[in-house]
């Protein structure tokens, strides 16, 4: 079965009324004519988040001058490990960021300035089965298979 929002928010509504009946979908939720299914006691949003996430920041900056030179170089890492839970593609936001600016002056009315920054970035966001690849789906489908089992 594919996984939506739509599907989630449905389930949430099923268990409230306590109805997990197992139906073919009008595809209204899922893919005219399959199976969907809504096991009891599964909590699919503890499934897909974490709960916590662990995200850290470094910045160093260095500068100086005398009187015909002047300098600022200055650096930042971001890194975030994701709230969504998979193994198989965790998500991932990381950042670096430097910057150098430099003057020299060459003569009283006329100085030569440089300022330089270069920013680099990595996002990885996994998706879910019916938007994309299903990395998070799959994995956390094996582990509540494996809760629903038990």
């Amino acid at each position: 079965m594919e996984f939506s929002t739509a599907w989630l928010a449905e389930y949430k509504k099923r268990a409230e009324a306590e109805n997990y009946e197992v139906l073919v979908s009008d595809g209204s939720i899922g893919t005219a004519g399959r199976w969907l299914y809504y096991p009891k006691g599964t909590d699919y949003i503890g499934m897909i988040y974490k709960d916590y996430l662990f995200s850290q920041t470094h910045n160093l900056s260095v500068s100086g001058s005398d009187d015909k030179f002047d300098y600022y170089v200055s650096g930042r890492y971001y890194d975030n490990n994701g709230i969504f839970d998979s193994q198989t593609n965790p998500e991932t936001y990381k950042i670096l960021n430097s910057r150098m600016k430099m003057g020299y002056k060459i003569t009283p009315w006329l100085k030569i300035s440089n300022n330089t920054d270069v920013s680099w970035t990595k996002y990885i966001m996994p998706q879910t089965y019916s938007e994309g690849n299903g990395n998070i789906w799959r994995n956390i489908a094996d582990e509540g298979q494996s809760k629903i089992l038990r």
